[in-house]
């Protein structure tokens, strides 16, 4: 939904592009996603920010916390509609993944492998310290 709220002063001769950005980082701030959505799909350009650090950092930040909240539909969500970066998704998953497989639900973790296409090899190179049982638990069950 659009800020009917927004005022803008006409001297300050701010383009739209300028407002929706302004208005897409306050969205992935807030973990507003598919409100930024919204505001991805209305204007096009956004997507020459995407692969930003800053968008990436705040696209992290939110994929985790969904991970945690056990928010599967909003990450997958999430992972489809912004291109993420290596880098973001290796964060993501160091970040996320170890918290959950603390807690014992494997069918959650191999939930995640599975969206982000993780071998056995790459989740071991992610998790430090997860144990061989632990490995097993979660492949057989993707």
């Amino acid at each position: 939904m659009e800020n009917l709220n927004r005022t803008i002063d006409p001297s300050e001769n701010i383009s739209q592009f300028e407002m929706d950005r302004e208005e897409f980082m306050k969205k992935l701030h807030h973990t507003q996603y598919f409100e930024a959505f919204g505001i991805f799909r209305r204007q096009p350009k956004l997507s020459s920010i995407i692969e930003t650090s800053e968008v990436q950092d705040e696209l992290a930040k939110g994929l985790v916390y969904m991970m945690e909240t056990s928010d599967y539909a909003a990450v997958k969500k999430t992972k489809e509609s912004f291109k993420l970066q290596d880098g973001t998704v290796m964060k993501v998953l160091k970040e996320g993944l170890p918290n959950i497989i603390r807690q014992k639900d494997f069918s959650r973790v191999a939930e995640y492998v599975k969206l982000f296409k993780i071998t056995r090899e790459d989740l071991l190179l992610i998790i430090d310290e997860i144990s061989e049982e632990d490995l097993t638990k979660i492949f057989k069950k993707k």
